[in-house]
């Protein structure tokens, strides 16, 4: 077609990566035209489309300067369903922040006013765009950017915690819906239940328990002479907003509410009763907002207050201000001024270390750091160390290796220790080498703790099985990438004639965020310890024994954390859930050990972040009851409550035993007792027991067998190709014992090692584990495909400084060292990659 003829339609075009929020009820007044309306809210967010998704404060500020910008280019309208061909049902006339939520005042048409009122369109859905590009030259992108909302009736709810509405067939965007209003429109529930869902939520904000009564009691009367479902709901939906704004500032206040005994909650009681709430979120905001300016205030001052810092250096440094909240104490302001302040420095001593022809950049006290990222001294202080301690009994019975060359990923954890600990390596080797008096007795050497680095993580073979990587910037989250694979299901085999559509096929990329967890590890020492392990006069027999000790310790905790990760996951797809299952003969007084009818189980998974705090709900829950009581699981913590708990000892064969505080084991004698759990189906099962007339050998050919269907359902039903087997050793052992692996009968892509060891089964390698407490243990073989599970190091494992041991029972000094080592990563599988693992259970039928 010719540039003449082309036929241009000047009709709005549907923008891509389009948001619509389903945020509140509205509702207009008979005597006005306009009111105000919250449109959407800060918070993260998922659609099985795009994955997890947030909303936070910097794009609704975004919007709201872009709307009194008119970057749009016309008014936003309010409309029936997003259908704008239908008309205008309000404008809106002015966009505000409201703390979280972003708000609106819309002035309503005739038409707006009778849907609402007699139409039953209650709801606003925004809609919004992450990046709004204008389509007149030079095209300027203007980030998230409101386009419009549209009045909705009832949606269709599929969950509380995320949810996914499916209002029109045809649009592509997201779409989500705000929680708080999820739960108004959840199941019908009574008043008991409405009364015990807000008792629960404050008990969550750890109020006092006569704080939750007075709570209780107004919500009570609150309730009292409201018949209406709906009112009944909104109300306590806003009593309990106001309740949880007041938990932070003023857990014991608690508004006072005029009942009236032959009606209930007055009119007038209601007003009084809001206005209260209202005047007491908006202190709480405006307490709130004060206190995050004054520490931000205080920030600014400090930066800008140093001399020596470029204004460029000051700027970048200045923007981690988003990072300030009210919560912060005065302190906490000042440690992170002074944190930036000190990475200002060194990104000024770069860029005039840069200008005098420094390839690399300059360490603390002088020391030369390569582009690579490792102290040069530190490098060759790991070089001597390792000569000295090739020549110990430690080297020489194999206790460490002391590999010449180390994975990229060590490489990669080793250089973030070397940058952390850059001064304290630089004077070790210079110590070591004569230029500097000896070190501390009560200071264990940093080359030590770097040392057991590099000798734990380099013999740790299921690193090979996972995607590594290092995250040196990550404080509470990091984001995980990963593939996901589109089937191509084009018509006529791809095949498209003339101005046909084409289907589409390939790879997605996306990203999966992983909480940082921070992995701690205590170590006890004995002063003569520390006395052979000084940077000068050193024993290295003493060094040699401690490294191999520390190394294994923080090995077979990487690897059973990474191995239970790889079994959990492949357990939680496909499971079915088992529903109160009926315990109560097995509790009979004398039994320690329940098991459960389905196996296996799939062990709960509850996310935390750093602070402790639960991030959303339990995956694959498993509750006990006890004549209507819940057994809570045994944490080990030592803090719990005297009572009985429960420990999933064995998930392969579903063993669960009873414990008490102490974690001493104890038989329930219990009548009425069930358990919910979690079947995983993703599994092969493989009985042990020996068929009549079947040798031992033959038999276990058919474990090979079943290791081979789940090859191929990998494959031909899953599209994936497996290409690892994990096992214990025993495992390892038994399946060699199969007919398979003599020489006479054996069959290619399978074979054993030269020490007799499993090597492969139908093509796959196999790795066994080389830690304790794996929930794999001898009942299991994990199949997948390598890089699936992600392991992320965001700050490298290091031991701190040394403290005088006691005696734990008298307190009194035992002439030891104590001191605890932490590194800071995350372990994480995207849901949508579970179907990349599968398993075989083998079992004795008999033996259960």
């Amino acid at each position: 077609m010719s540039r003449h003829n082309r036929k241009i339609q000047l009709d709005a075009p549907a923008a891509t990566r389009t948001v619509r929020f389903l945020a509140a009820a509205v509702s207009v007044d008979a005597d006005q035209q306009t009111s105000v309306v919250t449109i959407t809210r800060t918070g993260r967010f998922y659609d099985p489309r795009y994955g997890n998704f947030e909303i936070n404060t910097t794009m609704l500020q975004s919007m709201v300067e872009n709307f009194n910008a008119g970057v749009f280019g016309q008014d936003i309208f309010i409309d029936r369903a997003h259908t704008p061909s239908d008309g205008a049902a309000g404008t809106i006339t002015r966009l505000f922040l409201d703390g979280n939520k972003l708000r609106g005042e819309v002035a309503w048409t005739n038409f707006g006013q009778e849907l609402i009122k007699d139409k039953g369109y209650r709801y606003l859905s925004a809609e919004f765009i992450e990046n709004f590009v204008s389509n007149e030259e030079p095209h300027t992108e203007h980030g998230p950017t409101l386009l419009a909302a549209g009045l909705v009736v009832r949606p269709c709810i599929k969950n509380l915690d995320r949810v996914e509405l499916s209002e029109s067939e045809d649009f592509d965007g997201i779409q989500l819906i705000s929680q708080q209003l999820a739960v108004k429109l959840s199941e019908e529930i009574n008043v008991e239940k409405l009364l015990e869902l807000f008792r629960a939520a404050l008990a969550n904000k750890k109020l006092s328990e006569q704080a939750i009564s007075k709570w209780v009691e107004t919500a009570k009367k609150v309730l009292e002479g409201t018949s209406d479902e709906s009112q009944q709901k909104t109300l306590m939906a806003n009593l309990q907003e106001t309740a949880l704004a007041l938990a932070e500032s003023a857990p014991d206040s608690v508004p006072n509410v005029t009942v009236n005994t032959s009606t209930g909650l007055t009119e007038d009681g209601v007003k009084a009763l809001f206005e209260k709430l209202e005047a007491d979120k908006a202190k709480k905001l405006s307490d709130t907002e004060s206190k995050k300016a004054a520490n931000v205030k205080l920030f600014t001052e400090k930066v800008n207050g140093v001399d020596g810092l470029s204004d460029g250096v000051k700027t970048k440094l200045l923007a981690s201000a988003d990072l300030i909240t009210a919560d912060m104490s005065e302190a906490q302001v000042n440690a992170l001024a002074t944190q930036q302040i000190t990475l200002g420095e060194e990104l000024e001593s770069q860029t005039k270390l840069a200008g005098m022809g420094f390839s690399g950049h300059q360490g603390a006290m002088g020391s030369v750091v390569l582009a690579s990222g490792h102290n040069v001294n530190a490098m060759k202080l790991a070089e001597d160390v390792r000569k000295q301690l090739k020549l110990t009994s430690s080297f020489s019975n194999k206790s460490i290796r002391l590999s010449e060359s180390v994975d990229p990923f060590v490489d990669k954890v080793l250089t973030l220790f070397d940058g952390q600990y850059n001064q304290q390596l630089n004077r070790e080797y210079k110590v070591l080498n004569g230029e500097e008096g000896s070190m501390s007795d009560t200071s264990l050497p940093y080359a030590f703790r770097r040392e057991v680095i590099r000798e734990a993580l380099h013999d740790m073979s299921v690193l090979q099985l996972v995607a590594t990587n290092t995250d040196p910037s990550a404080q509470a989250v990091t984001q995980v990438p990963y593939e996901e694979r589109k089937a191509f299901s084009g018509r006529n085999d791809g095949l498209v004639f003339e101005r046909g559509g084409i289907p589409k096929a390939g790879v997605t990329q996306k990203m999966d965020m992983a909480y940082i967890n921070a992995m701690k590890i205590a170590f006890n020492v004995s002063n003569e310890m520390m006395h052979f392990t000084r940077v000068s006069g050193v024993n290295w027999d003493a060094w040699g024994r401690h490294v191999a000790t520390c190394s294994r310790i923080l090995r077979e905790i990487v690897v059973r954390r990474l191995a239970n990760e790889m079994l959990r996951i492949s357990d939680s797809f496909g499971a079915v859930p088992v529903t109160s299952e009926n315990i109560a003969s097995q509790l009979d007084g004398a039994n320690t050990v329940l098991k459960t009818a389905a196996f296996p189980v799939v062990r709960p998974h509850q996310v935390y972040d750093l602070q402790g705090n639960p991030v959303g709900s339990t995956n694959n829950p498993i509750v006990i009851s006890f004549g209507g009581t819940e057994i809570a699981a045994f944490d080990g913590s030592g803090t719990q409550e005297a009572g009985t708990y429960y420990v999933l000892t064995n998930p392969n064969l579903g063993y669960i035993q009873f414990v008490d505080q102490t974690g001493e084991v104890v038989a329930p004698n219990e009548s009425t007792a069930t358990i919910s759990y979690s079947q995983s189906t993703n599994v092969a099962m493989f009985d042990i027991d020996l068929p009549a007339d079947t040798k031992l050998e033959a038999h276990l050919n058919g474990l090979l067998r079943k290791l081979g269907s789940r090859k191929a359902l990998m494959k031909d039903d899953r599209y994936e190709s497996p290409n690892f087997l994990l096992m214990s050793n025993t495992l390892n052992d038994m399946c060699t014992n199969a007919d398979q692996f003599v020489v006479s009968l054996k069959r290619d892509g399978s074979d054993t090692g030269s020490m007799g060891d499993l090597e492969r089964v139908k093509g796959l390698p196999a790795f066994s584990t080389n830690a304790p407490g794996i929930d794999l243990g001898d009942e299991r073989i994990l199949m997948g495909q390598t890089g699936t599970t992600s392991y992320t190091v965001a700050k490298a494992f290091a031991i701190g400084e040394m403290q005088e041991g006691r005696d734990p029972a008298t307190g009194e000094l035992n002439g030891t060292k104590e001191a605890y080592g932490e590194e800071y990563n995350a372990i994480h599988t995207p849901k949508p990659l579970a179907d990349r693992y599968t398993s075989v259970v083998v079992y004795s039928a008999t033996g259960r």
